[in-house]
């Protein structure tokens, strides 16, 4: 319809690795950088999955709280347990774009 403006969407987060310190029970989420040329990805939210692919179930981005704009974040996980993960890519007009999903196994 006339007068309805399509935002383009984020591309998707790459290159999506972990590292765990056992001794702080630390886990550091990394992707690639941004791009120099993306004018669209205006940060990035991380997200939880049911699986480690979205036919074990849905995928859900954290909407609440502020943008992450680096390519890492850590959380604290105690050893013995697995979770999956997606990175999310947000524009201007907050459609996100999710990463393949991380599987996490500390």
């Amino acid at each position: 319809p006339a007068g309805i403006t399509r935002a383009a969407a984020a591309p998707a987060p790459t290159g999506l690795a972990y590292s765990y310190d056992a001794a702080t029970e630390q886990v550091t989420v990394r992707w690639d950088p941004k791009d120099p040329a993306d004018t669209v990805t205006t940060g990035y939210r991380e997200g939880g999955c049911s699986g480690p692919s979205t036919a074990d179930g849905p995928c859900f981005v954290r909407a609440s709280g502020p943008l992450l704009d680096g390519n890492s974040f850590t959380f604290r996980m105690a050893a013995g347990r697995t979770l999956y993960f997606r990175v999310y890519a947000e524009n201007a007009a907050h459609l996100t774009t999710g990463s393949v999903i991380l599987t996490v196994t500390t």
